[in-house]
């Protein structure tokens, strides 16, 4: 990831994480986590500390006049409007969606969708001009607690149990449990997956943890261990048929 967008994360995570109480424990868990799979431990503090610096992390805390909850959210908003019009020359229109998508991701960590945050990913959305049907995509796609339940055009679930969605694609197979969930953002390009389930799947080769978000590149296969079949979904030019390919080794 370059650090173009590293840096633009962090100042994004700082403010949102910074609204409606503040930053919590599972927050602040998720940006090292972030950091660690992105750069070598040499440069996660770098960034880690970029982070508290905008987050006002260990800053002491003063008393604050009686209207500093509702001036707060107003002087952030104008932050990250700043910050979305900076980026938006730098950053190509795939980037800023991966931007997007580590926001939700962000926010999910710790299922705190209160008003103010969510009105800040809008915001970015908004600047970064993603299309709105798309930006409900993303945000459905990493917030639901059921991924079976999603019904969108842009998410395909593969899952070993019998559903109802037409988004769903059956895999039946009794030793396995969970869901692997694609998502396709169109006006890029760009495919994203989580895996829901316990079995050992690897991504090119790398282990998958567990509900993360993965970027699923064009070549890239998920694939057990120990030679099982791996799974490769194809998309078709109108997005309206899914099918899924098993290939074997």
């Amino acid at each position: 990831m370059s650090e173009e967008i590293l840096k633009a994360l962090m100042q994004l995570f700082a403010l949102i994480i910074k609204q409606d109480g503040g930053v919590e424990e599972s927050e602040k868990a998720y940006v090292r986590t972030f950091l660690s799979k992105q750069l070598s431990s040499e440069y996660v503090s770098q960034y880690y500390f970029l982070f508290e610096q905008h987050a006002g992390l260990g800053e002491e805390s003063s008393s604050s006049p009686p209207d500093a909850e509702k001036l707060t959210p107003v002087l952030d908003s104008v932050k990250v409007l700043g910050i979305c019009r900076r980026i938006n020359k730098t950053l190509h229109q795939n980037q800023k969606i991966v931007v997007l998508v580590r926001l939700f991701e962000l926010v999910n960590a710790d299922r705190k969708f209160t008003h103010q945050r969510m009105a800040i990913i809008n915001t970015v959305a908004d600047v970064f001009k993603v299309p709105k049907e798309e930006t409900s995509s993303i945000e459905k796609f990493i917030t639901s607690t059921k991924p079976s339940e999603i019904d969108d055009p842009l998410v395909l679930i593969l899952t070993s149990q019998e559903e109802s969605q037409d988004t769903t694609l059956h895999q039946h197979d009794p030793q396995e449990t969970g869901s692997i969930v694609f998502l396709h953002v169109p006006s890029v390009g760009l495919y994203f997956f989580q895996y829901t389930g316990e079995q050992e799947l690897f991504l090119n080769g790398l282990s998958i943890n567990n509900q993360r978000i993965y970027l699923f590149a064009n070549g890239s296969t998920i694939k057990p261990p120990r030679g099982k079949p791996l799974y490769t979904v194809m998309w078709s030019a109108t997005f309206c048929m899914k099918t899924l390919i098993r290939e074997y080794p």
